[in-house]
């Protein structure tokens, strides 16, 4: 059999999930085609799913050197550095995915993630709208999008978005809580109650949506409702700095400045790195 043949084999051996038998043959044709792009790339992907990072990025960025024309080979290997740390590589390998004529959504919403965090707004909002545009079903492009308008103040447009993002993925705890999030800062609260307990039925152990629930109740005078979710919130993630601070608030209200003390205590220490 010549090469291409034995590389079909590895496919169907990857496909079928038995990595070890794909690698093997992966790396038998490497010993006689060193410059084999696709056995490059798979054997990559391999070394990927086994959590060897830096090997799998050598690998994939070779296969990319000699076969440069695959704009989603080039997001893995951006989202592989941006594993790894190194965000100046995947911002290169990103921009890379995203500079044909048909731009990979995920690369725009991965780099416009980057530029987000980076406190980049205007490149991230660009970011995040190509891929909406690349995939107008992508509804994790329309909750990032959503996070970044209600930072920017543009409330009803965030709310649409937000509320677009649900209705693509309704599964999705993240998305619920994002819109819960935009409601709850225009004071709307039951809408954000009725999200943020959509939330935590979906991911149960989503002690995020339980903090912001937490503050639902406390803005509605439900004192109660709101230290119990405060409480569930950091039981469930006991580092979560906003439920600590929250509970402290709530304690000190009450009068209980003891209690409220040693809440605030927790929350400066989960703040230091």
């Amino acid at each position: 059999m010549d090469n291409q043949q034995i590389f079909n084999e590895a496919r169907e051996y990857h496909r079928s999930g038995q990595l070890s038998e794909a690698e093997v043959i992966y790396r038998e044709i490497l010993k006689t085609e060193a410059e084999h792009a696709n056995a490059l790339y798979f054997l990559g992907r391999i070394l990927n799913e086994r959590g060897k990072l830096a090997e799998a990025a050598k690998l994939i960025e070779k296969s990319l050197k000699i076969s440069p024309d695959f704009p989603e080979r080039a997001n893995n290997l951006g989202a592989i550095y941006q594993q790894l740390g190194n965000h100046d590589a995947a911002v290169r390998w990103f921009e890379m995915a995203t500079s044909g004529d048909v731009g990979q959504a995920e690369a725009y919403l991965n780099l416009a993630t980057i530029r987000h965090a980076q406190g980049k707004l205007v490149e991230a909002e660009s970011g995040y709208r190509r891929a909406i545009d690349a995939k107008p079903e992508f509804a994790a492009a329309y909750a990032n999008l959503s996070v970044l308008l209600r930072l920017t103040d543009r409330f009803d447009e965030a709310t649409n978005v937000a509320a677009r993002a649900v209705e693509l993925d309704e599964s999705s705890a993240k998305a619920h809580n994002n819109l819960g999030v935009i409601h709850h800062e225009q004071n709307h609260l039951l809408e954000a109650f009725q999200c943020f307990k959509q939330a935590t039925e979906l991911e149960p152990e989503y002690a995020e949506a339980y903090n912001n629930m937490g503050s639902v109740f406390r803005d509605n005078e439900q004192t109660d409702a709101a230290i119990a979710s405060f409480k569930k919130a950091m039981k469930l993630d006991p580092n979560l700095a906003d439920a600590h601070n929250n509970l402290g608030s709530v304690l000190q209200r009450q009068g209980n400045y003891d209690g409220a003390l040693a809440y605030f205590e927790k929350w400066l220490t989960s703040l230091q790195p």
